[in-house]
């Protein structure tokens, strides 16, 4: 039988590319802001609709994902603001115990593949 991920806590391009400008953001974050970071980092034909991106960060606030939270702040109108729902080392830690459940790791290859991740280089892939 192949392997089909069916991780609940993976997240798609886009949403990774939200993620990590909010986990880099220090404190609550509005959806403008995360629009600017994101095509301020794209050339100018590949930039990304604000409507796209707001998307995107409902989708990480919804309940299947909840990545985001959001916070309603009156500072310049009424912006809602995000805040991050689950910090980056705990979604690393979520998804590889989910890939260790799917792929029926054992704790021992649980121990082993803590180790292989605190290596400096990468590791070696069995052929």
């Amino acid at each position: 039988m192949p392997f089909t991920p069916s991780f609940s806590h993976t997240l798609g391009p886009l949403e990774l590319e939200v993620m990590r400008i909010v986990w880099a953001h220090d404190g609550p974050i509005t959806i403008r802001t995360v629009e600017r970071a994101i095509n301020d980092a794209r050339p100018s034909d590949a930039r990304l609709a604000y409507t796209t991106i707001m998307t995107t960060v409902h989708r990480l606030a919804e309940a299947d994902k909840s990545m985001l939270r959001s916070v309603e702040q009156r500072m310049h109108g009424r912006a809602t603001s995000y805040v991050v729902q689950i910090d980056r080392t705990t979604f690393f830690t979520r998804l590889i115990d989910q890939i260790a459940r799917e792929l029926g790791a054992t704790d021992a290859d649980r121990e082993d593949a803590c180790a292989a991740l605190a290596q400096p280089s990468e590791p070696a892939i069995e052929r």
